[in-house]
């Protein structure tokens, strides 16, 4: 398995391969305000994937969106509002086979920040972490 990520270039690609089987999932990425989030984080916990992150103390007016994509590379929101919660996420049904997870920073003032994290392979219900 290979796993390429160039910040460099502000690209996100991921490429995995086995049996003569070649994938890729790659998104350009606008740059990052790197002081909205410090840290983040995914672990698995039995046949759920947590999703924590820390937020600068002085980040005002953003909304956090936790975005997950499967093998089709398309992202869709499995947390926001009421279910993103001191600032952690817990998706409690994740997709069996290879996920991946991204932040998206909204703020105020419109525009649109995402963090990427490694992905999450789930098989017989259990998850764990590709790094």
């Amino acid at each position: 398995m290979n796993i390429v990520i160039n910040f460099s270039s502000l690209v996100f690609a991921i490429v995995i391969s086995f049996a003569g089987f070649t994938t890729s999932l790659a998104e350009s990425i606008a740059p990052t305000n790197k002081s909205a989030v410090e840290a983040f984080e995914l672990t698995s916990q039995a046949n759920q994937v947590v999703f924590s992150w820390d937020l600068a103390e002085d980040v005002e007016g953003v909304t956090i969106v936790v975005e997950r994509a499967g093998m089709d590379g398309q992202f869709e929101v499995v947390g926001q509002g009421k279910e993103v919660v001191k600032q952690q996420f817990v998706d409690h049904n994740p997709q069996v086979g290879m996920s991946y997870y991204r932040l998206a920073i909204r703020h105020a003032d419109g525009r649109i920040d995402y963090l990427y994290h490694p992905a999450m392979s789930v098989v017989r219900g259990k998850a764990t972490k590709i790094s």
